[in-house]
């Protein structure tokens, strides 16, 4: 058995992946876990890798919140790993998932005005346009790279690449595909 004890390496409201060094030694712990949390009405998905010990989790944020459902899950995530702080997953879970500044962790003044302030930006520009920064952000990059790479007189290389890229990287992280 590992002693090394479970943790979350990323987790906003929705979404949680956790390393479980047991799976790398013990393959039906896999199984174990992807029973119990199958049996959680709020659970999307489970996907179990023993190779890299890790679990992801997709959960609806809305549903996690019913007392029920909790408990449910805190109850597996109590039976299959006694070393985790119960109160502290309990928090996570059902703080508020529109919160920017707290699902994205942020403690830092600074890091909450910025997300507040990002946050202000999002509702202002879906007001004015019909379309929030997800999609905005990676189309102005888009056509700003569109745009150098028209009016250069000479193609400079990686310039208005670099917009084009970081338009289609940014949308597809800000717009996951779902399956």
């Amino acid at each position: 058995m590992n002693n090394e004890k479970v943790r979350a390496t990323h987790a906003i409201p929705g979404r949680v992946r956790l390393k479980v060094p047991q799976l790398k030694q013990d393959p039906s712990f896999g199984t174990r876990i992807k029973e119990q949390f199958s049996a959680i009405k709020a659970i999307k998905q489970i996907e179990v890798n023993q190779v890299t010990g890790s679990v992801l989790v997709l959960y609806d944020p809305k549903e996690i919140s019913l007392p029920s459902t909790l408990f449910s899950l805190l109850c597996s995530f109590r039976n299959l790993f006694p070393e985790v702080d119960i109160e502290q997953l309990k928090n996570f879970l059902t703080s508020p998932a529109d919160s920017s500044a707290t699902a994205a962790g942020a403690t830092d003044p600074l890091a909450m005005k910025i997300c507040e302030l990002s946050s202000a930006l999002n509702e202002r520009l879906k007001k004015a346009t019909g379309a929030d920064l997800k999609t905005m952000l990676p189309l102005a990059l888009f056509f700003l790279g569109m745009h150098g790479l028209l009016t250069s007189e000479s193609i400079s290389t990686p310039a208005w690449y670099d917009f084009i890229w970081f338009s289609f990287g940014a949308f597809f992280m800000l717009n996951p595909l779902r399956s």
